[in-house]
């Protein structure tokens, strides 16, 4: 009788134990599917965010070869995209002529020094660089080194290096020193 009992809660005790497997399991491909939900909207964000130029001209965007545009939807299987300018004209057009558009800005030095520490707890000094890119957005860098080839003159440069301005009003009086 006591060895049927103790069969009988060793058998309870396993199938708590694969119920108790079972739900873990169906929570952790709840929790999957919701990081591949999020991944996916993620990706079509970016996707959307990206700007892109077209490389070669097709028959409905004759002409706009160079210009911006956004991908709307991608093929897979016909190597295709559907693109949309900034007009909203909208193309199909060949994934291999589109190509990222890079970014273009101007840098200026200014007087602002600060220190920045690593994850490793070094402290650095850099300099605040102000600049605008190309589209006018205006952004500000933290610049730790500078250099000019080993081969080439650097005294105009060095020259250029020394003058600087006074940084925008939002760095002067700055708790980052």
């Amino acid at each position: 009788m006591k060895k049927m009992i103790a069969n009988w809660l060793l058998v309870l005790w396993q199938e708590r134990k694969l119920a108790a497997r079972r739900l873990a399991l169906k929570w952790l491909r709840r929790l999957f599917d919701t990081a591949e939900d999020r991944l996916h909207a993620a990706e079509v964000r970016l996707r959307d965010e990206l700007s892109l130029r077209v490389r070669v001209e097709s028959p409905r965007a004759a002409g706009r070869k160079g210009q911006r545009c956004r991908v709307l939807v991608r093929s897979r299987t016909m190597n295709s995209a559907l693109i949309e300018f900034q007009d909203g004209l909208q193309s199909n057009v060949s994934r291999n002529a589109l190509r990222r558009g890079k970014m273009k800005a101007t840098l200026e030095s200014t007087s602002k020094m600060v220190e920045l520490e690593t994850r490793e707890g070094c402290k650095m000094p850099a300099r605040i660089w102000e600049g605008v890119t190309e589209s006018g957005i205006p952004f500000h860098a933290f610049i730790i080194r500078v250099g000019v080839h080993k081969d080439l003159d650097a005294t105009q440069f060095e020259r250029e290096l020394q003058e600087v301005r006074s940084p925008a009003r939002q760095w002067r009086n700055s708790r980052c020193e």
